[in-house]
Order: C-alpha cells, then sequence, then structure tokens
C-alpha cells in the first residue's frame, strides 16, 4: 500500500512538471523589442508571429500615446515582414504614425483599440489584411480621423469586424450624428447599409 502510495505521487509530480514545461513552451517570447517608436510608445516582435504597439512600461502620465510619423524608406517594420503574421494596437495608443506598416505585404490579423483617434497615410499602402478588427464601436470608428484615403485599413482588408463582430451588414445607430471623412472608404465588402435620419455625411 506504502509503495503504490510512492508511485502514484512519483506520478503526479512527473505529470505537474511536463504539465508546466508544456505551458512555459507555449507561452510567446519577446523575439525582438524596437524600443520607443513615438512617445511613451513601443514595440515587440512575439516569437509567434504578433508584432504588438504599447504604452512603454516607463512611460509617463503625460505621455500622448502618439506613434512617430515615418517615410518608406524609414518604415520600422518592413525588414521583418516575413516575420510579422498579426499586428496589435494596444489601448494607450491614440495615433498610428505615417507608413508605420509599410512594406508588410500579408498579414493574416490586425487589431486596433479603441483608443486611437488617429490613423496617419500610407500605413496600408500595398499591404493585404485578412482579418481587420477594432475593439470599439460604430459610433467611435465613426469618429475616427483618417488623414488619407489610404489611411483607412479597411480599404485593404477581407474582413472588417467592430467589436467582434463582422460588419459586412452595417448598422449606422441614431448615437452617430456624424461620420468622418473616408470612415468607409474603400470598404467593398460591404453588403448593406442602414444609416439613421441623424446621421450628418
Amino acid at each position: 500500500m506504502k509503495r503504490s502510495l510512492i508511485i502514484l505521487f512519483f506520478i503526479i509530480i512527473v505529470f505537474s512538471l511536463c504539465t508546466f514545461v508544456c505551458v512555459a513552451e507555449s507561452e510567446p517570447t519577446v523575439a525582438k523589442s524596437y524600443g520607443e517608436i513615438g512617445d511613451g510608445v513601443t514595440a515587440e516582435l512575439f516569437s509567434d508571429g504578433e508584432l504588438v504597439i504599447r504604452l512603454s512600461d516607463n512611460a509617463a502620465d503625460s505621455s500622448s500615446g502618439r506613434m512617430n510619423d515615418f517615410k518608406r524608406s524609414t518604415a520600422p517594420f518592413s525588414q521583418d515582414k516575413d516575420l510579422i503574421t498579426s499586428v496589435s494596437i494596444s489601448s494607450g495608443v491614440t495615433y498610428i504614425g505615417n507608413y508605420a506598416f509599410y512594406g508588410l505585404n500579408l498579414l493574416p490579423s490586425f487589431t486596433v483599440d479603441k483608443s486611437v483617434t488617429e490613423i496617419g497615410t500610407g500605413i496600408f499602402t500595398n499591404c493585404k489584411i485578412t482579418d481587420f478588427h477594432y475593439t470599439g464601436t460604430v459610433k467611435e470608428w465613426c469618429s475616427l480621423s483618417f488623414t488619407a484615403k489610404n489611411s483607412n485599413p479597411i480599404a485593404s482588408s477581407e474582413n472588417f469586424y467592430i467589436d467582434g463582430k463582422n460588419a459586412k451588414n452595417l448598422v449606422i445607430t441614431d448615437d452617430v450624428t456624424e461620420i468622418g471623412k473616408y470612415a468607409f472608404y474603400g470598404y467593398d465588402a460591404l453588403e448593406s447599409l442602414t444609416v439613421s435620419n441623424s446621421v450628418r455625411v
């Protein structure tokens, strides 16, 4: 009996260690850090291919959360285009800089947090996005400021999701009074659109 308990205890310990190792191995790690790319904004590429743009750990309370503007020749992530499979703009980032993602030709997933209020020009030039996700509401999307036509990611996306819902059949509700310039520019996947009488375009 005592020997059986010892064997059982040993099996439990081994199983626990294996589970811990498997979980640890499955957790993505930071493969590359790009440092500061804006006012309190940093970028990290993880081992699973996800590029995360977020507020840096030491960002001051007064940080604007605005990314820097770039040129085509200085786009910060283009050299890693074959490693990046998804992009996430995290909470606290307020502006996506000009040409920030220039050179990333194919992205299965791109997520923008509702904290973003402005998107610069040339960001998605020659970029093909499979699934674009915006974490805010339709009203918040309609109030976004797009610098130019090529600022809007949905023109480069096969699928567009607002707050987790596919926006192919879009309803602009009564709480929306104005649709910003270029808000739905190039959205070829749109199947139906219902607009409230309260909306001013």
